[in-house]
């Protein structure tokens, strides 16, 4: 995956990862780590599709279109 590279293919340092999490503010931040640690864990479809649900509502991704009322219940 290249998400987690720069434009010349190096990986980014997790220095550099925590401060452009911190960037998208407070509650952003502590989604995002929230998906960190449940992907640390172990990685299978069931937490992808968890991480996804915590994720797309704080991207403000499911106000309208296919994933409009996305939730977490």
């Amino acid at each position: 995956m290249k998400v987690l590279f720069n434009r010349r293919y190096n990986p980014l340092t997790p220095n550099h990862i925590r401060e452009s999490i911190k960037r998208f503010g407070h509650g952003y931040n502590k989604v995002v780590l929230q998906v960190i640690e449940n992907s640390d864990k172990r990685f299978d479809e069931r937490i992808f599709y968890e991480n996804v649900a915590a994720l797309m509502p704080n991207f403000k991704m499911t106000r309208q279109g296919p994933f409009s009322g996305v939730k977490i219940v």
